[in-house]
């Protein structure tokens, strides 16, 4: 049986959770986040003979889900996220492949990457954090790199990454050559330990000059001097390639 959890079920949830955060980092930000109570989030938790089989938080039409041990009900989770408007569900390998026979849609696998070790000193020429009015042009350089489907409004996008910005949850840092934004980091998700980093792009006609290397190592020293886990997710050879280049291993 599915149900949802409240704010009473923390130190559950929490200790179903567990310490290994590269298995549900997403699910554990967003909880640390927005709690039980924010419109935007709901968590729940399938019960099956007064075990927990799996849990999963959702945050507005994605679904992070984490199980521990397996059993859990892929028929009766991906009714769930039917009811929920889910359109994007997110788990290790195993649970994706149980969801994946239940749910339409393309199943992708990547990895995880974990920063193990922080440079000693960085080059911060040319790099800044991002500012209100650079989310549009941002938002375009990722658009055209691909990161969004081709049908994205830029509008909404940069109105969305603004807004994450302004609340704290997310830092945008980026290179500018010649009055335009060549290259960009970002943290997608932040907590007091751990954060993620992503949304990593440069503009083609500024590759190969080492800007994309640059603009992480200022951004992951300055997380580290915060006392921050830095982890990345990344799919594809060429991604799984570049981000060994920045340090962050498979975990």
């Amino acid at each position: 049986m599915i149900v949802r959890c409240q704010t009473g079920d923390r130190d559950d949830v929490l200790s179903y959770l567990g310490t290994e955060y590269g298995k549900c980092l997403y699910f554990y930000l967003d909880l640390m986040q927005f709690g039980f109570d924010s419109p935007e989030v709901s968590v729940w938790k399938e019960v099956d003979g007064g075990r927990i089989a799996a849990m999963a938080l959702i945050y507005n039409t994605t679904a992070h889900m984490v199980s521990r041990g397996g059993g859990f009900d892929a028929g009766a989770w991906a009714g769930l996220m039917r009811r929920m408007g889910v359109k994007l569900a997110c788990a290790e390998a195993s649970v994706i492949r149980a969801l994946a026979e239940k749910l339409s849609g393309r199943a992708e696998y990547g990895m995880v990457g974990h920063l193990t070790e922080i440079p000693a000193e960085v080059d911060r020429s040319g790099v800044r954090r991002a500012e209100a009015g650079d989310f549009e042009a941002i938002a375009r350089l990722l658009h055209d790199n691909a990161f969004y489907d081709t049908k994205a409004d830029i509008p909404t996008i940069a109105n969305q990454m603004r807004a994450r910005w302004a609340r704290g949850f997310t830092r945008n840092y980026v290179i500018e050559v010649g009055g335009e934004i060549a290259s960009h980091i970002c943290t997608k998700a932040e907590g007091e330990r751990l954060v993620v980093a992503g949304g990593g792009c440069t503009s083609p006609r500024h590759r190969m000059k080492g800007l994309g290397i640059r603009v992480f190592q200022v951004l992951a020293y300055d997380l580290a001097a915060e006392g921050k886990d830095i982890y990345s997710f990344y799919y594809g050879e060429s991604a799984t390639a570049y981000n060994w280049r920045l340090g962050l291993a498979p975990c």
